[in-house]
């Protein structure tokens, strides 16, 4: 039993002291806007009346929301252009077969577990942790993402606030 108290303290301790340092630093607090390797407007697709699962498909079903290829972009595009720079910058990332490298705007600790899925299931849409993006031309971090906002997030709606919900905590 002892050993088990042992355990708990030193990963509560543990914990306390990353998100603290993480705190400091100024990680999960908002910030400038991003800037992308190719011009990417929210709110010009939504006004098109895409929502945001067109494009981040996989967060209804997985873990991670996904970005898609440029190849999607490109054929979508095709559609509306014949010839644009940016049509040309999505070919030229399509035949590399390289993807994209977008800047991250949310970017979580390695020892955080967050699921899209599960947040989708528990009706907290995407709004709730990215913010109005679909009336953002640029978009910046500008909800708050450390522990403190997300346990007060998880009271508010009546989640758990177990350490094990986002954490692996040592066996």
């Amino acid at each position: 039993m002892r050993k088990l108290i042992f355990i708990v303290l030193i990963n509560a301790f543990a914990l306390s002291f990353i998100h603290f340092t993480l705190a400091r630093d100024g990680k999960g607090k908002p910030s400038a806007p991003a800037r992308q390797p190719v011009t990417f407007s929210h709110k010009l697709h939504a006004e098109a009346g895409l929502k945001c699962a067109r494009c981040h498909a996989k967060a209804e079903a997985e873990e991670q929301a996904g970005i898609p290829a440029a190849a999607e972009c490109a054929q979508c595009h095709r559609k509306f252009e014949s010839d644009s720079a940016l049509l040309r910058t999505l070919g030229e990332y399509e035949k590399s077969g390289k993807a994209i490298p977008w800047a991250r705007i949310y970017d979580l600790p390695d020892f955080v577990f967050f699921s899209h899925q599960a947040h989708l299931r528990a009706k907290a849409d995407c709004a709730t942790c990215h913010g109005p993006v679909e009336t953002r031309e640029l978009l910046w971090r500008e909800k708050d993402v450390s522990m403190k906002a997300c346990v007060a997030c998880h009271k508010e709606r009546g989640a758990s606030t177990a350490c094990n919900y986002c954490h692996e905590l040592n066996k």
